[in-house]
């Protein structure tokens, strides 16, 4: 492929970009890519299903780009990668769109979109979420395409279609037969918005800080004149449900008397009351048991010979509150284990709604989390002598992940799978894999495993899987493992076609009916191993799982941990399968330029878009890559991304621009000075700590690679060599080509736009970079970097001394002096040349002199009048050279110099420099005033 760089903007990567697109449509170059051989076998990647029902925004261009990487790298050693595309398609987050489309709110809404038909309405409802799912499909296929993410789009997975969620069904059917899956009446995190009960890893993923009203409730004990029972709670809503407290069996209480009243709570806890009070009694809370209480509400449905007293319970502690625990049976899942323990009486005071019960007397359909409900129940107890006091309380709550509902604790009827029987095997799967960062794996992930509880799989929804269990009333259930074991051949899985599927009781002549639930979301894409391929059912498929699992590399944002990554490894385990995924990135999120969340509210969201037609694509790979290791947060700004590009890709461009002034001189052979064997070395070292990064996926520290070696490239070889190139010297047109063509490689992972720029400028032999293969390193001559590396900290210490002594470096010095180390010939030329000394000596010397990096560097600092004379000389020819430019003469028109007569003593000694060097035919001595240079006026005639 041959580029004409001079019609190339550096200014305007975006544009040049979208004709590499071009390039590779018009060339197939994907499909080629997939077609390059592949000596080192299969290397296999997921691709986590997002969802289409929503424009793609910046933290999808980060996890696109950072999944991108690794299988063009892979596919350059020569691996086979399938990019198979996925698209998550079920689920709330769809469902509420359709809802606000539609213009209504909640489910039994949703079932009367047809009047009075609930099943009309849930197929109405399900074909809108259907149609919803595709509405920024186009968006997302042009943005993958545009960052340059190889994706197989033509053929993805989705998991609505039925043979996905028939191997959906027969994932869950094996956990049915293994005896994993179970139905039972628990506290669950409830969506009272979504109606539906909600799993552990999707309650960790809504949590916000938040302050609450938190009381200080006084229970009148049974039979004691003004004697009360404290307790705390941060959820007064809880209140009316109130059955029992509990009280730690062996702490310390006390009975207190305030004057007006007797208070009883734990002995640690007297800190919260205020005023005089006095302890007239104190005892263990075995004592406290069997005491009975008053109930705060008039709840006929909870009363009985057990309710409203008071137990003892190994969940209670004095470290905050009062000591003593309020219980109310359904809404805590310790109060409702500890209420089946004790017989306590189970009654919702609360509907579904989120709303309470006729029976509660003045608070009747109201919301539980209204604030002004909260005012409602503290009036009450405030009326009734039974508010000791009330504070504001922050702390973490969950809410929905989705619609943004604060989560009730709520006892209902799911369906669960036992994760926990297999908690010892997800920790163990956990540690073969490779977090990057390394941290994770015992930390967050580790973390989250080690307190696992059982998944609550069950939606009471509608756009989902359905789960696969069918019900007869005499208790007999069966699972399905495919449409086959249904007798079904031609309806389409879903709700409410489904429900309609009646099957044969074995036990009893009666029909069994499907359980009305879906499945949670995250259980599609979690099985996405094995149902991207429709197993076992597809033919073939056996094949496809058996050469696609598991995935040597995944990567999505921090927050999987709680989502697909946990998932992923949840069914594996389930199944009995080794961990699904080998390595892992674990992103950290996009934060805005000054450390905070994105959000459209605050204004501060960046739209990709705006950063790829002002920047290009590659300037904003590059930058997500190497602003800070990948499981960091990211602050993001658009400066970042300009500054990315001007000092990396601007940089090799510029590279690039210098070979092509030269190219015509490459001779085939490469030249084997110490500049060149020097850079011929680094590029095999860079090669090596790139691949070695690559390897460990430690992107950022691969990227900060390469930009050091480009930028020495530019600052150390190219401008080292610029007279070589200028007089022609064989060879070294040849090393700078060879430099070029392999970086181009090196960066074709990370930047593939500007990579296929200077690959086929160099003159690549494939079509594309990306069909050549990854370069090998070459030797790496440890003594010449070491000796190239010395040199030029000589010259950051010379540098710096001639700095702090007012020496500019046009100025000639006498002499560098060197104590500490040794260097060979070619390395003092190469110190004479950038520092502009006459002689290097290595000795001890009492010159200004600084001692730094195991050496001590000296600089004679003294002039004489032939150093002076060249210093100006120096001087003229940059002053002549700026006065070329700025009259707008190019580098082949010649020129005549005027300079006064105090000029001669300098033109005596250096004009054949002065003249060669700013392309001038000859100087004439007189009158000139254009510029002047120290005494010297000088005027150039064209």
């Amino acid at each position: 492929m041959t580029v004409d760089v001079t019609c190339m903007s550096t200014n305007n990567f975006a544009e040049e970009e979208k004709k590499v697109l071009e390039m590779w449509k018009e060339k197939g170059i994907f499909d080629l890519v997939q077609k390059k051989e592949s000596p080192e076998g299969d290397f296999v990647f997921y691709e986590g299903p997002p969802t289409a029902n929503a424009k793609p925004a910046l933290h999808h261009v980060l996890a696109r780009v950072f999944k991108d990487v690794i299988p063009r790298y892979k596919i350059m050693q020569g691996f086979h990668v399938d990019r198979k595309a996925g698209w998550d398609t079920h689920g709330l987050p769809v469902e509420l769109q359709v809802e606000k489309k539609l213009g209504i709110s909640g489910k039994p809404q949703i079932e009367n979109i047809v009047p009075g038909d609930p099943v009309a309405s849930i197929k109405k409802f399900n074909a809108e979420c259907k149609d919803m799912v595709w509405g920024f499909l186009d968006e997302w296929s042009r943005l993958t395409e545009r960052i340059g993410f190889w994706l197989d789009l033509d053929d993805p997975y989705v998991t609505y279609e039925n043979e996905y969620i028939e191997s959906l069904w027969w994932v869950f059917k094996q956990m049915w037969e293994r005896g994993l899956v179970y139905q039972s009446h628990k506290v669950v995190p409830y969506c009272s918005r979504c109606g539906t009960a909600l799993s552990s890893h999707e309650v960790a993923q809504g949590y916000q800080t938040v302050k609450d009203r938190s009381v200080f409730v006084k229970f009148k004990v049974v039979d004691e004149k003004d004697a009360y029972i404290l307790s705390w709670t941060t959820t007064p809503w809880t209140l009316p449900g109130n059955v029992a407290l509990a009280v730690g069996d062996g702490v310390d209480y006390v009975y207190v008397d305030t004057g007006d009243e007797t208070l009883i709570l734990a002995k640690n806890r007297l800190e919260i009351l205020e005023g005089e009070y006095k302890v007239v009694k104190e005892v263990k809370g075995s004592k406290l048991v069997g005491l009975s209480y008053e109930s705060l509400f008039d709840i006929p449905s909870l009363k009985s010979d057990t309710s409203y007293k008071v137990y003892a319970a190994d969940f209670v502690t004095d470290v905050d509150g009062t000591g003593v625990v309020h219980t109310a049976v359904m809404y805590g899942i310790d109060d409702y284990e500890f209420g089946e323990g004790v017989g306590l009486p189970k009654f919702h005071t609360v509907d579904e709604e989120g709303n309470f019960v006729d029976e509660v007397s003045g608070l009747a359909g109201k919301y539980v989390k209204d604030p002004k409900t909260e005012q409602a129940i503290i009036d009450h107890l405030t009326a009734n002598n039974l508010l000791f006091g009330e504070e504001m309380y922050e702390h973490e709550y969950p809410f929905c992940w989705r619609c943004k509902t604060p989560l009730l604790y709520y006892a209902r009827d799911s369906w669960f799978i036992r994760v926990s029987d297999v908690k010892d095997r997800l920790v163990a799967n956990n540690q073969t894999i490779n977090w990057e960062p390394s941290h994770i794996k015992d930390g967050r992930f580790g973390e989250w495993l080690n307190n696992i509880h059982d998944w609550a799989i069950s939606r009471e929804r509608y756009w989902g899987t359905p789960l696969p269990i069918w019900m007869c009333e005499c208790g007999e259930m069966k699972c399905v493992g495919s449409a086959k074991e249904l007798g079904v051949s031609d309806i389409e899985l879903h709700r409410p076609y489904v429900d309609e599927v009646e099957l044969d009781c074995e036990k009893c002549d009666k029909k069994m009916k499907r359980v009305p639930e879906v499945m949670d979301v995250w259980f599609d894409s979690g099985a996405m191993p094995i149902a991207q391929w429709g197993f076992p059912h597809k033919e073939g498929s056996e094949d496809q799982l058996n050469n696609h699992y598991p995935a040597d590399y995944i990567a999505e944002a921090i927050d999987q941990t709680r989502g697909w990554f946990y998932t992923l490894l949840s069914v594996a385990t389930l199944l009995e399968k080794e961990a699904p995924y080998k390595n892992v990135i674990c992103l950290g999120h996009i934060l805005d330029g000054k450390g905070f969340k994105m959000s459209k509210s605050k204004g501060n969201v960046v739209e990709p878009w705006e950063v790829i037609n002002t920047h290009g694509v590659d300037a904003l790979r590059w930058h997500f890559f190497s602003m800070s290791a990948a499981g960091e947060p990211k602050r993001f700004d658009m400066k970042g991304v300009d500054q990315a590009k001007r000092r990396t890709l601007m940089i090799l461009w510029n590279v690039l621009k210098f070979y092509e002034l030269y190219k015509d001189g490459a001779t085939g052979k490469m030249a084997d000075s110490a500049l060149d064997k020097w850079v011929l070395s680094r590029l095999a070292e860079t090669t090596q700590t790139v691949q070695g990064h690559l390897d460990k996926y430690d992107l950022t520290r691969a990227t900060r690679a390469l930009h050091d070696f480009i930028t020495e490239v530019s600052t150390w070889y190219v401008r080292r060599s610029r007279g070589r190139f200028k007089s022609g010297e064989e060879g070294v047109v040849d090393v700078l080509k060879h430099v070029l063509l392999e970086t181009s490689k090196l960066i074709a992972p990370f930047t593939p736009f500007i990579a296929e720029r200077v690959y086929g400028a160099v003159g690549g032999e494939k079509e594309s970079v990306h069909l050549d293969d990854w370069p090998e390193s070459g030797k790496v001559d440890e003594e010449l970097l070491k000796a190239m590396q010395q040199t030029r900290d000589v010259v950051e210490i010379g540098m710096r001394l001639r700095a702090e002594n007012s020496m500019k470096v046009r100025q000639p010095l006498a002499a560098i002096a060197i104590d500490g180390a040794k260097l060979e010939d070619a390395y003092i030329e190469i110190l004479k040349e950038e520092l502009n000394v006459k002689e290097v000596v290595f000795e001890k010397n009492d010159w200004p002199s600084h001692e730094d990096k195991g050496m001590t560097v000296g600089l004679n600092i003294e002039l004489n009048d032939e150093l002076r004379l060249e210093g100006v000389a120096r001087e003229l020819v940059r002053t002549i050279n700026g006065m070329r430019k700025d009259a707008g003469l190019t580098i082949t028109d010649r020129i005549t110099l005027i300079v006064s007569e105090s000029g001669k003593a300098v033109f005596n000694v250096h004009e054949e420099y002065i003249l060669v060097s700013t392309k001038s035919d000859s100087v004439e001595f007189g009158d000139a005033g254009d510029v002047e240079v120290g005494g010297i006026a000088i005027s150039i005639i064209k």
